[in-house]
Parts: structure tokens; C-alpha cells; sequence
């Protein structure tokens, strides 16, 4: 799946891989691939959930907080504004990367 400027307030069930090349605000992300997004939630926006299989891989560019990613069964809360996002499993264990958000893009 492909979109190439944003989705607000969505539901998206896609069986593969995902890429967002602008925003993806308020809603619910269900894939069984790797995802790809510019730019996740929004400041004043509602909850932003993405369920991913334990396998997949998730990047994100610019996030904001109030987000919940699961991978597989596991959790992963954001609630502070990062960049360059990276989450993956190696060996078993769940792996985030992170850049501390400076507020530009």
C-alpha cells in the first residue's frame, strides 16, 4: 500500500507492506508487512495505534507522542515527540531506535 500525502483519522488493514509518504493522524494501522510513514499523530490529535506481526519492521521519520505500536503481543508507548524511529525485533527482543525531536521538518 501506498500513499503519497496523508490519511487523518483512518482505519487501514493491509496485508504488506506499507509506505506513507506524508502524514498518517488519529487511527488505526493494521499490517502484516514493514511500514514506512513520514510523519506519525499529531500534536493535538486523538490516539494513533499501529498493529504490526512480530516480525514486521517500523520506521518513522518524525513522531509525535500518544502512540502505541504493538509488534506482535508486545507494547510499545511513545509519549514524547522522537525522529528516525526504527522498531524491530533482533533475536527475540523487541529493538527501538530514536532520535530526540528537535520540533523541525
Amino acid at each position: 500500500f501506498l500513499c503519497k500525502k496523508g490519511m487523518y483519522n483512518s482505519l487501514l488493514k493491509v496485508e504488506g507492506n506499507i509506505t506513507i509518504n506524508g502524514v498518517f493522524r488519529g487511527g488505526t494501522i493494521n499490517c502484516s508487512g514493514n511500514i514506512y510513514i513520514w510523519e506519525l499523530g499529531g500534536s493535538s490529535m486523538s490516539a494513533t495505534v499501529i498493529k504490526a506481526l512480530k516480525d514486521s519492521k517500523i520506521t518513522i521519520e518524525y513522531c509525535h507522542a500518544n502512540i502505541m505500536i504493538y509488534l506482535g503481543k508486545e507494547l510499545v508507548r511513545i509519549d514524547e515527540p522522537m525522529q528516525k524511529v526504527k522498531i524491530h525485533r533482533d533475536k527475540g527482543m523487541v529493538q527501538l531506535e530514536k532520535l530526540k525531536w528537535d520540533g523541525k521538518i
